[in-house]
C-alpha cells in the first residue's frame, strides 16, 4: 500500500498496531487458515471464531470503503 499513498499506508498500519495489534494478529490468523484450507488441511476453526473472524474482516473492509470512497 505504500506504493499507492504513504499516508494511506501509515493510517492503514496504525489501524492494524491499534489495540495491541489486534486486527493483525486476526488477520494474519485468517490468512493462515485460509491458506490451510486452500491446501486441504484442517482449519480447526470453530463457529464462534469464524464469526469473530468474519467481523475482523468486516471492520478492515470498511476502512478501505471508508479512505478509498472516491465521492468523499
Amino acid at each position: 500500500m505504500g506504493r499507492f499513498d504513504s499516508t494511506l499506508a501509515s493510517e492503514f498500519a496504525a489501524l492494524l498496531d491499534a489495540d495491541d495489534q489486534r486486527l493483525r494478529r486476526e488477520l494474519a490468523f485468517l490468512v493462515d487458515r485460509r491458506n490451510r484450507i486452500s491446501h486441504g488441511l484442517s482449519e480447526g476453526v470453530g463457529l464462534r471464531k469464524a464469526l469473530d473472524l468474519s467481523s475482523v474482516s468486516s471492520e478492515v473492509g470498511d476502512w478501505f470503503i471508508l479512505k478509498l470512497n472516491p465521492e468523499r
